[in-house]
């Protein structure tokens, strides 16, 4: 479990850094991948077993900013309007 942790937060980092803001992190914004699996996308080099098998992926950027257009300091407030997640 901390494994996923730790990367979901590398993965947050990087959105940052690149100047991204989410803006709806949930759940069922994020895909967990745990073992081989033939229907998705190849996330790793090919070998079978450990490390390579695992990861995490973040989609549905539909509330995402990115803050390069706009100015240096500006504040967004509000919610998203997923009182479930809360």
């Amino acid at each position: 479990m901390i494994y996923y942790t730790i990367e979901m937060m590398k993965t947050l980092q990087h959105l940052h850094k690149a100047g991204i803001i989410h803006g709806d992190l949930k759940p069922d914004n994020w895909l967990v991948r745990n073992d081989p699996c033939e229907y998705w996308d190849n996330w790793g080099t090919g070998v079978q077993g450990g490390w390579n098998t695992k990861g995490i992926l973040l989609i549905d950027y539909g509330k995402s900013v990115d803050m390069s257009l706009y100015a240096p300091g500006t504040r967004f407030t509000g919610g998203v309007g997923a009182d479930t997640f809360t």
